[in-house]
C-alpha cells in the first residue's frame, strides 16, 4: 500500500530564496536585486539574485591574479563576482579593470586601485548601470577547496587523493584503530 500524495508533492524543489545570514548588508541587496529581476527580464540581474542565496561554499574567493587574466579578454567590461576577492602578491603588475564584489581584503583593494583600476560595490554598481551592461560575470573555483584533496578512492593505484583521517570513526573509537584487544 502506498500513500496517497497530492498531486505535485513528488516533484518539489528546495530552492534558497534569502540568503542565510546575519549581514545586513547582503540580506538588503539580494532583496534590491530580487526585486529588480522581477521588475526586469535580465539574465545578469537574476543571476545576481540567486548567487547571493548560496552556500559560503558555493561562493569561493577569486584573486587578483584570476581577475588580470579573465580581464585581458574582457577589456571594458565590469567583472561582477558574488564573493571575496584577495591579493596574489605573485603577480606584480595587473590592467586596468573595473570590479565589483562583496568584499574585497584590504591589500587586494589597494593593489587594484594603485593600477588605475576601480573597486565597486553591488548598490554602487546598480545605481550605475541599472541594465547591467558590459558586465562580465565571474566566479571562483569550487573543487579549490581544501576538502576535495580528500574526496575519491584512496589506495587505488594512480590515485592522487589526499590522506584522510584514518577509520572515518568518531571519538574513542578513532583512537583505538589499528590495536588489537
Amino acid at each position: 500500500m502506498g500513500i496517497q500524495l497530492q498531486s505535485g508533492d513528488r516533484k518539489r524543489t528546495i530552492k534558497r530564496t534569502t540568503p542565510h545570514t546575519d549581514n545586513h548588508y547582503k540580506n538588503v541587496i539580494q532583496s534590491v536585486y530580487a526585486q529588480a529581476a522581477e521588475k526586469v527580464e535580465n539574465k545578469d540581474i537574476a543571476l545576481i539574485a540567486k548567487r547571493m542565496c548560496q552556500s559560503q561554499t558555493n561562493q569561493p574567493s577569486v584573486s587578483t591574479s584570476r581577475l588580470a587574466s579573465i580581464s585581458k579578454n574582457q577589456q571594458g567590461k565590469t567583472l561582477v563576482l558574488v564573493s571575496t576577492v584577495t591579493n596574489d602578491p605573485r603577480v606584480i603588475e595587473i590592467p586596468k579593470m573595473t570590479v565589483c564584489a562583496l568584499k574585497f581584503t584590504a591589500t587586494a583593494k589597494a593593489h587594484i586601485e594603485k593600477f588605475g583600476g576601480k573597486c565597486i560595490t553591488f548598490d554602487d554598481l546598480i545605481l550605475e548601470n541599472p541594465k547591467m551592461e558590459n558586465v562580465f560575470m565571474v566566479q571562483g573555483k569550487r573543487s579549490h577547496r581544501a576538502t576535495y584533496k580528500k574526496f575519491g578512492s584512496a589506495g587505488i593505484s594512480s590515485s592522487v587523493v589526499a590522506k584522510g583521517h584514518g577509520s572515518g570513526c568518531k571519538g574513542r573509537k578513532r583512537q583505538l584503530h589499528g590495536l588489537r584487544w
